[in-house]
């Protein structure tokens, strides 16, 4: 399964996952990133496995309560095998959405 799916999968029932950027309608919606990749595992010089860097954003309307949502998405995270994630908030008061931002990491089989 790829990163992405992987991602999608853990939240999809929150709300809609999207590569890098939404521009959509949707007020309620995560965005993912593979911030970096790099062999892992190494046997006979080459790597028996990605160790991948990844940021997934989730947006929501501004004012809305952020608190039960930081632990669940990290807790759902952890359950599809990727590492105890990071939280930061984001803001942007000029689309009146806020956001939190999870990164984390994972090891896995390459994508190609």
């Amino acid at each position: 399964m790829s990163i992405g799916a992987l991602l999608r999968s853990a939240v999809k029932d929150i709300a809609p996952v999207y590569p890098k950027v939404y521009t959509g309608p949707e007020d309620h919606y995560f965005v993912y990133d593979i911030t970096d990749d790099r062999g892992d595992d190494w046997g006979d010089d080459d790597p028996g496995h990605i160790h991948y860097w990844v940021r997934l954003n989730y947006y929501f309307p501004m004012g809305e309560n952020q608190t039960p949502m930081r632990n669940r998405v990290r807790n759902l995270l952890y359950k599809a095998g990727f590492s105890f994630a990071s939280i930061t908030s984001l803001s942007d008061p000029d689309n009146g959405m806020d956001g939190l931002s999870w990164e984390c990491d994972i090891v896995a089989e390459s994508e190609e």
